[in-house]
């Protein structure tokens, strides 16, 4: 009988425990959401790439080097946040980003570009 009563104390105490760590992860998770912002491309959109040195060990061989490239092709939707992009054969990497890594295209003017931020304007 001391046993039983003892094992249902256990289970009262697990079913509180679980409980609360249940609570205080939804809180967590509210809490950590709270800015971020759902960002959806469709396909046939351009969009920037983030170049980042794992990813793009060729194009990112200085620090010096742009760390943008683009604007590429949004061929599909893999999930919210990855999609397959148009890249070139000779990046030698996966065409496949995740929303981080990718930016929109803003304007359709094609000659702008994240390498030549200053092209045609005046240096500060």
């Amino acid at each position: 009988m001391e046993a039983s009563k003892c094992a249902a104390y256990i289970k009262k105490v697990h079913k509180k425990t679980k409980e609360a760590i249940e609570l205080k992860a939804g809180r967590k998770a509210a809490s950590m959401n709270k800015h971020r912002k759902k960002v959806l491309f469709e396909p046939r959109n351009l969009m920037w790439t983030h170049m980042c040195k794992d990813l793009f060990p060729q194009q990112r061989k200085s620090k010096l080097l742009p760390r943008g490239d683009g604007p590429f092709r949004v061929l599909d939707k893999i999930k919210d946040n990855a999609y397959k992009m148009d890249l070139p054969a000779s990046y030698g990497v996966s065409n496949s980003f995740n929303v981080v890594d990718l930016s929109p295209f803003t304007s359709e003017d094609t000659s702008e570009s994240w390498t030549t931020p200053f092209q045609g304007g005046r240096m500060i």
